[in-house]
């Protein structure tokens, strides 16, 4: 059996450009469409001899012969089928199988007919991606599979339960495959989106809302849910638009680890389901918080509540710049404290000097009062001036420099008038203490650190291989497929092993344990001993674990039911949970709590 990983790259494409010309030949007792398709599905075998040429085949009396198995009673077109997809990163495409438990297989016409209905196309097989998704969906789960095609006259292609792509009668019952038209990741998501959906019966400019808000300590921003009471919800571009318009804010994004903090606390912790951001990069779908604090994907057009965030972080509650030791003002603030009384006593008489010569003693009628000025020259007398009898003279005399009084005494300057300990001895206030960290881990090495003997091997489009996901991530790479390890690789743990938020996770890689049926996926979990089950995919942590273990391996994995789920949950290989049919065989992840 060809393996899809294994096909080369265009292979088939260049045989249905070059040579479409239906000519069988045969090897092995299978028949191909021509040689040119059968060295695509069979690479490796150019050794063997050429093929023998086969006749057409015959007119299918085994087929044909017999009346066709009676009909399901049911419409197919109206059927409420179980599918499971899977999503190519090779041409960005969708791929769904239909009718998993056989319960309303159609002919091949009708098959084509409900995928034309759906918007969709039939799968074709002579395309590699197309090819590849086929392996996955039908060969893997061993089903058989209507596909469409180059085709013999008469004939329709199916791909059987081992793989082979033959030709057959078209009337038969069979599972199909339809997959989406046009590629997801090649489609700009509109900026701005245009209002496709009409305008809610309410204006949110005119709508007085209910909020509720908090402050983060982590980035001090302010988090803000709008519309608690349900009056006017948005749809995701509309959200958008009024956070930045009506607010001037921002729709609160998923990737801080603040911001997902703030998220809980305001929709979680409230069971409200919110809007967010960054929306993903397909046409139709937008990122929410559920109730339960999950964050999925979903049509952008529904209405919601929706939570905005201030643009730039406030400063937090840190003290203001440092100014300790008050940027020493010289002299100003200490002269306040005016100098002790001693300084100013400047009146003791200095020794006693001969009165000053005054050639102009004309006496004054009216002796003036003794000037108040200390520095005036003191009389011959030691005491303080005053009019004496035996001198005619004035008692103060004009001064001889009649100076304005010194604003301050001639010594103003305090004992060491430096204020008390106004500078710290060397303010050296700012030595960062370097704290000798060790050097960071680059990409790789946290890869290694956090996944170890995650083998688990992913080629990106050129067919580059990487040791797992986190390798690619580290490279650069978003689009990867799982492939096979190159030759002399070291082979990693058979089971995957995560511990986090104080549980152990554990899912098996080898093919004796990897899928089973939810149930059968139960009992697995809970043989491996006390305490194991299913992980939930209602707690937060456990789900954040469940993408990163399977998701990110492009896995699909069991997860535990809650109490009324109908269907059994998985997360896809996109990260996305499904409740589905519980006898499909699936991975599973277990997980049990650690001391």
């Amino acid at each position: 059996m060809a393996s899809a990983t294994s096909l080369p790259r265009g292979c088939l494409e260049t045989c249905s450009e070059r040579t479409p010309v239906f000519t069988p030949v045969c090897r092995d007792s299978r028949m191909y469409y021509n040689a040119c398709y059968m060295m695509c599905l069979n690479p490796g075998n150019s050794s063997t001899p050429p093929p023998d040429a086969c006749p057409p085949p015959p007119p299918m009396p085994v087929v044909r012969a017999p009346s066709p198995p009676p009909r399901p009673a049911c419409k197919p077109l109206t059927y409420p089928f179980k599918n499971a997809s899977y999503y190519s990163n090779r041409d960005c495409l969708v791929y769904t199988l239909y009718d998993t438990e056989a319960a309303c297989m159609p002919d091949w016409a009708t098959a084509q007919q409900l995928c034309e209905a759906k918007g969709l196309e039939l799968v074709p097989w002579d395309c590699d991606a197309a090819n590849e998704a086929l392996h996955r969906l039908c060969d893997d789960k061993e089903m058989t599979c209507w596909t469409r095609g180059p085709t013999p006259p008469g004939l329709c292609p199916l791909m059987n339960a081992e793989g082979v792509m033959v030709f057959q009668g078209c009337e038969q019952p069979v599972r199909f495959v339809c997959r989406t038209k046009e590629p997801s990741c090649r489609i700009e998501p509109p900026s701005p989106p245009p209002p496709t959906p009409p305008p809610p019966a309410c204006d949110p400019y005119r709508t007085t809302y209910k909020t509720k808000s908090l402050v983060s300590s982590a980035d001090g921003r302010t988090y803000t849910v709008v519309d608690t009471e349900a009056a006017c919800m948005l749809n995701w571009f509309q959200a958008s638009l009024y956070c930045g318009t009506a607010l001037d804010q921002e729709l609160v994004p998923t990737t801080e680890p603040a911001a997902m903090a703030a998220l809980l606390a305001l929709c979680r912790d409230n069971a409200y389901t919110c809007w967010v951001r960054p929306k993903p990069d397909t046409l139709d779908t937008c990122s929410l918080m559920t109730e339960l604090g999950e964050i999925i994907e979903q049509g952008c057009n529904q209405p919601m509540r929706w939570v905005c965030r201030t643009k730039e972080p406030r400063a937090l509650t840190s003290p203001p710049p440092t100014k300790k030791p008050p940027s020493p003002r010289p002299a100003s603030p200490p002269p306040r404290v005016r100098p002790p009384p001693s300084p100013p006593r400047v009146r003791s008489p200095p020794p006693p000097r001969p009165p000053p010569k005054v050639k102009s003693p004309p006496p004054s009628p009216k002796p003036s009062p003794p000037s108040p000025n200390p520095l005036s020259p003191p009389p011959p007398s030691p005491r303080p001036p005053s009019p004496r009898p035996p001198s005619p003279r004035p008692p103060s005399p004009k001064p001889p420099s009649p100076k304005p009084p010194s604003p301050k005494p001639p010594s103003p300057k305090p004992p060491s008038p430096k204020p008390p300990s106004p500078k710290p001895p060397s303010p050296k206030p700012k030595p960062p203490s370097p704290a000798p960290n060790p050097p960071p881990l680059n990409c790789t090495q946290r890869c290694e650190a956090h996944y170890p003997n995650w083998a688990l091997w992913v080629c990106d489009v050129q067919g580059k291989p990487y040791r797992n996901w986190c390798y690619a991530a580290c490279a650069g790479c978003e689009m990867y497929t799982p492939c096979p390890a190159p030759s002399g690789s070291q082979p990693g743990a058979n089971v995957l092993v995560m511990t986090d938020g104080g549980f152990e996770y554990r899912m098996y890689t080898v093919d004796a344990m990897q899928r089973k049926p939810y149930g059968a996926a139960q009992v697995a979990c809970k043989d491996l001993g006390s305490g194991w089950d299913l992980a939930p995919y209602a707690d937060a942590a456990s789900w954040a674990v469940a993408k990163r273990m399977c998701a990110d391996n492009r896995f699909t994995c069991w997860l535990r039911r809650e109490e009324g789920d109908a269907l059994c949950p998985l997360v896809d290989a996109m990260g996305v949970l499904q409740k589905q049919g519980c006898e499909q065989d699936v991975r599973f992840l277990c997980r049990k709590p650690v001391a």
